[in-house]
């Protein structure tokens, strides 16, 4: 009896591996087939903070722009804004502008290597240092990134990913930290491959 209750259970968790294999395969094989071609992105952008120590949540509206091969900016309605590439980061927040190589902020490293991965359609770039986890909707993927013990932002509790099944852009991009506290885009009105 217990042999085959041993069997029974190892049978469960190999068809859980190749179920939660193909869907990865799956996941993969669309964000390459939809982002192929895509050199830049243009969006509306949403902040949305949550920290423990502010009463409320912060909101900040702005827009989004990603261009080949990893240029990523965030521009703020309100003058601020981030710019990210694999080397460096520009911040300006107020009348402070803060420049330092991304090796400086190593959270601010992962969001431009995850953002941009994202838009290559290049899953080993989106999870690396990361487990994946991975559902599906009938309008989009959920991409859960936890990172693996000893790698990732000392900060990071875990990032989700939804990307919109009809393009596989990204609609929302969530960073929890350990403390609780979180930081989330949302992006809307995406144009593709646009110059200005």
């Amino acid at each position: 009896m217990r042999i085959k209750l041993l069997l029974a259970t190892l049978a469960l968790f190999i068809g859980f591996g190749a179920s939660a294999q193909s869907l990865q395969e799956e996941f993969e094989r669309e964000l390459k087939a939809k982002n192929e071609g895509i050199t830049s992105i243009k969006a509306d952008m949403t902040q949305t903070r949550e920290v423990a120590v502010l009463a409320d949540v912060v909101t900040k509206e702005g827009e989004f722009r990603f261009s080949q091969p990893n240029d990523i900016l965030l521009s703020f309605d309100d003058g601020d804004y981030i710019k990210l590439s694999a080397e460096w980061f520009e911040m300006k927040s107020g009348a402070n502008i803060t420049k330092r190589s991304t090796s400086a902020n190593p959270m601010l490293k992962q969001v431009s290597a995850i953002l941009s991965a994202s838009m290559k359609g290049n899953m080993e770039g989106i999870s690396k240092g990361f487990t994946p986890t991975l559902t599906k909707s009938d309008k989009e993927w959920r991409v859960v990134l936890r990172p693996e013990r000893g790698k990732g932002a000392i900060k990071i509790a875990e990032v989700e990913i939804l990307f919109d099944r009809n393009d596989m852009s990204i609609n929302r991009l969530k960073m929890v930290e350990k403390s609780g506290d979180y930081t989330m885009y949302t992006f809307t009105n995406k144009q593709f491959n646009v110059t200005k």
